[in-house]
């Protein structure tokens, strides 16, 4: 709750303090939720006992008066007044904390809602992940100080179930839920069959990769699989006499300069069958072993003397890059003339396709007043009329790409063939998640468990057996578990 600097003190409260030989606290260095009357009003020390017994009784005819008073006049706007917050009689006002959704989009759409419920009104504020926001929001839903309305991320489900209201089957049913979004929202948001959050969008990793690097080297097949890439990737790297690496292949291997290291790490144990909890089997050591492999001499791609791997293919330093489609903004704002195209991620020959997600979730507070106002709220949100609007005003507002990509699998066949959407759709039907995503800055269950994974990288590339690396992270990683209540699907 924010402060005033500025403080009007009333002649009663000037008074006191010149006549009081108390000091009066500071209050500005004090929460507000901790100020009392005793720091406000001091005792006066100076008066006379006949001056208590006095002041006592007209204090009491006075209270007695105030107290009749206040009380027809409450009695008076319950009478009038419809639910509502206070202030705003006859209105509903529901705090809504987003990210990244500007303004300008995002009201439009709320200003219509309103237009449709008058008795509605949302204020929207757009917060930063990076200041501390999920520590935050769970902070004040605990409290009942925090958001009717939030956004979160779709691994922190299991760590936030005690602050998530679940959407009413009148508002949102879980059956036509599961018909209508991919089977991986599905599985993260419909918990105790209960709707517990509804996404504005699907998101996940793809292959990038540069036209011209491709032509420049003569590359005409598409890393559509683990083997081709590894050939192509290898093929693509050029190095001067000494050895330095002067174009990589694919920015991979590593963990301090791959931005996402952790999602690719986490895509090729869904692919291998690894599961988090098991991280001392023989495919999670494989799996380390390859991934380090692009990054170990004689025959690396890429290493840790290169720039971060997003400015490195935005700068047509590497050929190839894994990222999340909300990455492409990034790329073509630092490039605005880069040539790249989009893949869904290569898959191991011969084995059930798998993907990984990254999405963000709309979720009600379970301290929230007006949770069924809520839900309705983000009904029409997540409405196929919503989504078409919110994708319209992206563009008009000047991005290059809409914001993500449909999450409702009826509106998939509107952005399959999109060159850049349609790697996210593609794959969609065989996403999977885990909780070791990068740039949710949760500081909680995703940032532990990649900061136990960035070890394990950094121990294979110093030497360490994977096995012995991953040993350790495993130790970490189940601890994280723990903590946040995460049970992994098998």
């Amino acid at each position: 709750m924010a402060e005033n600097d500025d403080k009007t003190v009333s002649p009663r409260e000037q008074k006191t303090q010149e006549q009081s030989a108390i000091p009066k606290p500071d209050v500005t260095e004090i929460p507000e939720e901790y100020l009392t009357d005793e720091y406000l009003y001091p005792t006066d020390s100076g008066s006379t006992a006949s001056k208590k017994k006095t002041s006592v009784m007209v204090l009491f005819v006075i209270g007695a008066i105030v107290l009749i008073i206040a009380t027809l006049l409450v009695f008076n706007t319950l009478i009038k007044a419809k639910p509502g917050s206070i202030g705003n009689p006859g209105k509903t006002t529901l705090t809504y904390w987003g990210l990244w959704d500007d303004h300008a989009v995002i009201n439009q759409i709320i200003n219509e809602y309103q237009k449709n419920n008058p008795n509605i009104k949302i204020d929207y504020v757009m917060r930063d992940p990076k200041d501390s926001y999920r520590e935050r929001l769970v902070a004040t839903a605990q409290k009942g100080t925090g958001p009717d309305i939030f956004r979160y991320h779709n691994t922190w489900v299991s760590g936030m179930t005690d602050i998530l209201a679940p959407a009413p089957q009148t508002v949102l049913d879980v059956e036509s839920f599961k018909k209508q979004y991919y089977p991986v929202i599905v599985n993260d948001l419909v918990q105790n069959n209960q709707i517990v959050g509804v996404p504005l969008g699907i998101d996940g990793l793809v292959l990038v990769y540069n036209q011209k690097l491709f032509n420049n080297a003569g590359v005409s097949t598409l890393p559509l699989d683990w083997e081709s890439l590894t050939d192509i990737s290898r093929q693509l790297t050029i190095k001067n006499q000494e050895g330095t690496i002067r174009f990589s292949g694919i920015a991979m291997g590593t963990a301090e300069n791959v931005t996402h290291f952790s999602d690719i790490l986490g895509l090729m144990f869904l692919q291998n069958g690894v599961q988090l909890s098991d991280l001392a089997s023989d495919n999670a050591t494989a799996v380390l072993d390859v991934y380090t492999s692009f990054a170990i001499a004689p025959t690396e791609v890429w290493n840790e003397t290169l720039e971060n791997s997003v400015v490195a293919f935005a700068d047509e330093k590497t050929a190839m890059a894994f990222v999340p489609y909300w990455e492409l903004e990034v790329i073509k704002h630092m490039n605005p003339d880069i040539d790249f195209r989009v893949l869904p991620v290569p898959q191991i020959k011969g084995t059930e396709q798998k993907a990984i997600a990254n999405y963000w979730v709309e979720g009600v507070s379970r301290s929230s007043k007006y949770q069924a106002e809520a839900w309705k709220f983000l009904a029409y949100l997540s409405s196929k009329d919503s989504l078409l609007k919110m994708q319209e005003l992206d563009l008009k507002s000047g991005r290059q790409f809409p914001t993500r990509p449909y999450p409702r699998v009826d509106m998939a066949s509107l952005i399959v063939q999109d060159p850049y959407m349609g790697a996210v759709i593609k794959q969609a039907p065989y996403m999977q998640s885990l909780p070791i995503i990068d740039r949710t800055y949760d500081n909680g269950i995703d940032d532990k468990n990649i900061a136990y994974l960035k070890d394990a990288v950094n121990s294979v590339l110093f030497g360490s057996a994977s096995s012995d690396a991953l040993s350790t992270a495993q130790s970490g990683i189940s601890q994280v578990a723990e903590q946040y209540g995460y049970k992994e699907a098998k």
